[in-house]
């Protein structure tokens, strides 16, 4: 079992390579579209935010200001944006993994998230939780 969570060397990694590609703060607002007052208080208090991930689509995700992880049974993913709108991306393959391997959430975290896409309510995701890891596990052998 591999255990994937945001230790300080993951999160020291993370800053090296952001620091690499320029800011990683969102562009903001579109030129003449108008700031909320509060849009930065916004952004300050979303940066602040623990790093979780929640299950989305077989793969687990976590998402912060410019950047976004997927964690998924073949391996992580790390995407990087740009103040400028470019983004870098890294992936990480695991070599010679069980392609059986499964991910899973590994302690969770107080919130949940809701995806609420399109118009048909039968489709919407609501109180999807959280998650402060994710765990990678192989599949267990039938007779053991």
């Amino acid at each position: 079992m591999v255990r994937l969570t945001p230790s300080v060397s993951v999160l020291f990694a993370i800053a090296a390579v952001a620091a690499g590609c320029g800011s990683t703060a969102p562009a903001g607002p579109a030129p003449g579209a108008p700031e909320l007052a509060s849009s930065k208080s916004a952004e300050a208090a979303f940066a602040q935010l623990p790093l979780t991930f929640v299950e989305r689509r077989g793969r687990f995700q976590a998402n912060g200001p410019g950047h976004a992880i997927a964690a998924t049974p073949e391996g992580v993913a790390l995407a990087l944006q740009r103040s400028s709108g470019r983004g870098v991306g890294l992936a990480l393959r695991f070599v010679n993994a069980n392609p059986r391997a499964t991910t899973a959430g590994s302690g969770r975290a107080p919130g949940t998230v809701n995806y609420l896409r399109g118009k048909d309510p039968s489709r919407w995701r609501t109180n999807v939780p959280t998650y402060y890891g994710v765990v990678y596990r192989e599949p267990r052998l039938q007779g053991f």
